[in-house]
């Protein structure tokens, strides 16, 4: 795992599981690399992405940076779409990055799905104009909760990150 964000969604996935809801996380994978045991209680479902051309372009060929960072999330979004049209039947689709909502609410518009997400980083306009679209906005923290309000979503409900781990690492 690599970051905050990594840690949420297995936290958050783990307390869901031990409370008897059923979780699938669909999470990109790097090409040629092993997957990473998030949970054993949980199933995990890799889509792919183009993980080198994103980071070739920006530690080697930092002119092809946006480029090559257009190029894998369009194929993330792709992979990801194509999964969730095949696998159409979740109760919710909780998102935790601008990609994933993107399909998300795709698919919400498609299959009547409700989605709710949870951003680790402030938003751009275009993320505050898309989070309009979904049911529910989850910010990991106080700061991020008031950028979202001060532009107007109304659906937003600050839940500090730090709740869910105590939740799930202690037991709680």
């Amino acid at each position: 795992m690599k970051g905050g964000g990594e840690h949420y969604t297995l936290y958050l996935s783990n307390a869901l599981g031990k409370m008897g809801h059923g979780v699938s996380i669909i999470c990109g994978k790097q090409p040629l690399s092993e997957p990473h045991p998030l949970s054993e209680n949980i199933p995990i479902n890799y889509v792919s992405q183009l993980f080198f051309l994103r980071d070739l372009g920006a530690k080697k060929i930092p002119y092809l940076s946006g480029f090559g960072s257009l190029l894998h999330n369009l194929q993330y979004q792709r992979h990801l779409k194509y999964h969730l049209d095949k696998h159409h039947d979740y109760d919710i689709l909780h998102t935790h990055d601008p990609n994933s909502l993107y399909v998300a609410i795709r698919i919400k518009q498609k299959y009547g799905i409700p989605v709710v997400a949870s951003f680790h980083g402030p938003p751009n306009q275009k993320l505050i104009a898309d989070v309009k679209k979904i049911d529910a906005v989850f910010p990991v923290n106080d700061s991020i909760c008031q950028i979202f309000q001060e532009h107007g979503v109304n659906n937003v409900y600050c839940i500090p990150c730090f709740s869910i781990i105590i939740t799930s690492k202690f037991d709680l």
